[in-house]
Parts: C-alpha cells; sequence; structure tokens
C-alpha cells in the first residue's frame, strides 16, 4: 500500500481550526513557497502573515512576565492572597508550555495530518464530517470565555480592588471612566485567551486527531471481523497486515505528537479546576464577589469539557485496538482446529498480533483510559477537601 499514490485534496474535515492556531502563532499548515516567483503583493502578504503570527506569542510572554511581577507586588501590599497567586501563575506557565509544545511539533502535526488523510483515502473510508461539530466547539469557547471575561471586567469597578489594580496595570484613575473600562476589558479579554481559549483550542486539535485515527482503527477492526468467516485466505491476511503496519507506525506518530500536550492539558486544566476550589474554599463570603463569579463560570464549564474530551478521544483508540486483537485471537483460535491445512495462514496471523499496538498515553505517566476521568475530577475534590479542613483547623 503506497501512500504516495493518494493524494488528499485539502485539509478539510477540521473547520477553521487552522484559522484559530494560525491567530495564535502557531500556523500549522503554513507551507514555504519554493520556486515561486515573489512579487511585491505576495511578499506584502507574506510579512502581514509573519507580523499577526507573531503578536500573540509576544503578548503571552509579555504578560507571564508581568502576571508574575504585579501578583508580587499585590502579595506584598497584602491585596491578595499567597494561594490564589501561585495558582494563577502556575496555570500562566502551563499555557505558555503548551503554546511552546505545539508550536515546537507543528510540522509533525502538520505531518500526521496529512497521512491521516492519504489513509483514508487509501482504505476507501466514508469519513463523517467534523467541520460542524469543530466549529460550535470553536464558537463555545470564544463565546463563553469573552462574555465572562467582559462581565467580570465591568463588575471591577465596584469590587475586588486586587483584580483592579491588576487589570488595570496599575494605573488607576480616580473617576471611572470609558478608558480605563476598555484597558481592563482589553487584559481580561487577553488574560482569558491565555488560561482558557489557548488550551481549549490545542485540546480540540488533540481530540480531533484522536478521533480521526481511531476511526481508521476501527475500519482496520471491520476488516478483521469479515476475515473470520470462513477462513481467511493468504491475500486478504497479507493485505490486513500492510493495513496494520500502517496504522502501528501512525500510532507511533499519534503517540509522539500529542503525548506531551495531553500531559500539559491534563495538568493546567485540572490544576484550574483546583483554583477555583482554592478561590471559593479560602475566601470568606465578604471577600467573594461577581468578578470571582464571572472568572470561575468559563472555569468550571470548560475544564472538565476539555478533560473528558481529550480522555474520550483517546481512550477510543485503545478500545479500537482491543477489538481488532480479540478478532485476530477468534481468528487464531479457530485455525488452530485445522493446524495441518492452515499453518501458513496461521503464522501469518501470529505475525500480525507480535506486533501489539503503543497505548496512548499523557507523556507515559498516565495511560489515556475512561478511569483517568473519575481519577482526576477525584483528585480535584480530595484537594478541596483538604484545603478546607485546613482552613477549619486555622
Amino acid at each position: 500500500m503506497n501512500l504516495k499514490e493518494c493524494n488528499p485534496t485539502g485539509h478539510n474535515g477540521y473547520g477553521i481550526l487552522w484559522i484559530f492556531l494560525a491567530v495564535l502563532g502557531i500556523d500549522v499548515m503554513e507551507r514555504k513557497s519554493k520556486g515561486k516567483i515573489q512579487t511585491k503583493t505576495t511578499l506584502s502578504v507574506k510579512y502581514a502573515k509573519k507580523l499577526l503570527s507573531s503578536i500573540f506569542p509576544l503578548i503571552l510572554h509579555l504578560m507571564q512576565i508581568y502576571a508574575i511581577g504585579s501578583w508580587y507586588i499585590l502579595i506584598e501590599q497584602k491585596l491578595a492572597k499567597l494561594e490564589v497567586m501561585v495558582s494563577f501563575v502556575v496555570v500562566n506557565l502551563f499555557s505558555t508550555a503548551l503554546w511552546h509544545d505545539v508550536y515546537r511539533k507543528k510540522a509533525l502535526i502538520r505531518d500526521l495530518v496529512n497521512k491521516c488523510q492519504k489513509i483514508e483515502i487509501c482504505f476507501h473510508k466514508n469519513v463523517k464530517n467534523m467541520n460542524f461539530i469543530i466549529n460550535i466547539c470553536l464558537a463555545l469557547t470564544v463565546i463563553i470565555s469573552t462574555i465572562s471575561a467582559l462581565l467580570c471586567s465591568f463588575y471591577m469597578s465596584t469590587y475586588s480592588i486586587e483584580y483592579k489594580i491588576y487589570y488595570s496595570f496599575f494605573w488607576l484613575l480616580r473617576n471611572e471612566n470609558f478608558i480605563c473600562l476598555l484597558i481592563r476589558s482589553v487584559i481580561t479579554v487577553i488574560t482569558s485567551i491565555i488560561l482558557l481559549q489557548l488550551p481549549a483550542v490545542v485540546a480540540i486539535l488533540s481530540s480531533a486527531i484522536y478521533y480521526k485515527f481511531s476511526n481508521l482503527l476501527g475500519s482496520l477492526a471491520e476488516d478483521v471481523e469479515e476475515l473470520r468467516y470462513p477462513v481467511p485466505e493468504d491475500k486478504e491476511l497479507l493485505n490486513v497486515m500492510k493495513r496494520y503496519n500502517l496504522l502501528y507506525q501512525l500510532a507511533l506518530e499519534v503517540e509522539k505528537a500529542l503525548s506531551s500536550s495531553s500531559f500539559l492539558l491534563l495538568c493546567s486544566q485540572g490544576l484550574n479546576l483546583s483554583v477555583v476550589l482554592v478561590v471559593f474554599i479560602v475566601l470568606d463570603s465578604n471577600s467573594f464577589s461577581s468578578v470571582h463569579t464571572w472568572e470561575c463560570i468559563p472555569r468550571l464549564i470548560l475544564d472538565p469539557l476539555i478533560i473528558v474530551a481529550i480522555v474520550l478521544c483517546g481512550s477510543r483508540i485503545s478500545s479500537q485496538i482491543q477489538r481488532i486483537r480479540t478478532n485476530l485471537q477468534l481468528i487464531h483460535n479457530a485455525l488452530n482446529y485445522e493446524i495441518e491445512n492452515n499453518w501458513k495462514t496461521l503464522e501469518h496471523v501470529k505475525n500480525i498480533m507480535r506486533a501489539d499496538f503503543p497505548q496512548m498515553t499523557a507523556l507515559g505517566v498516565l495511560t489515556i483510559k475512561p478511569v483517568l476521568i473519575l481519577s482526576t475530577f477525584g483528585s480535584v475534590l480530595t484537594y478541596g477537601l483538604l484545603v478546607l479542613s485546613i482552613k477549619k483547623n486555622n
């Protein structure tokens, strides 16, 4: 099976995801124009794209420096709690690490997407169009995070002096006016993009690739099931062996490309949920305000969805692998009944079964399977109860 003969028509099936990633400074589908004549128009477009793609990375790193410095000043002035500050800064650093991880692997992700589409064509697989689902997820992410950020900025005028200082760049005007509100709104939205939208977009990318690869494994599982009755011929098994080997190599690339991103996503979103618990538990009823409410709402909505999406799509791969191996084992058992007549076919089946697919993991630390959802939420809940007991004792 030659992938070079299977040419995809484009990067369809991902909606406007590539546009979102390009805005975040990660142009996964960037193509280098070799041998093309560079006109003034093409050069201006090229430099404009480079300028736009460098804006977000610059803002991202400047905001990290500002966050660490400003929260340190607020703690020194006893205007902020250490627990909230540490959690906030760590979540910011996780987002920066996530951006660098995806940016570093963008060429690997591009090759992975291309290979998946080529294999879909070679397998003659009719893939469900995911454009609508991906676009809806992206739209909801932007709407939820942006609206909550704007409402959070609005309520800062009457509540939470530390938030008002931080999101105004320490520039507090005596009279609340439009400029002050505009500055706060812009900084709040930028922070929301870094803490919420960036992880959500990367989670959608990872989940989409996991899901598409699991569909390819499902197609192979269907082919293996058809071989069970009657006894498979050598030619059919050799064809399955080629597909099996092709997907085995692709599984290694999927694990290499997405393992670290999945780990950072699970850690950052679990920590984000812990921050929400800390805010609810540490702050008393007098300190808790509408600002904290609108800050916590998008985290309570998006963070669990990100964890569930990554785990369910990633674990779908394991279930399809198990399905393939179960059917191969059944074929192996059936061939053993007439081993004298089927010894050559049996040897082919054994050769296929010797190559075991790699498991999808989060940096090799956590295996991505459904039970991970319960363990993640259980850990967050346990941490919250621990903080609550410490607060009561004090």
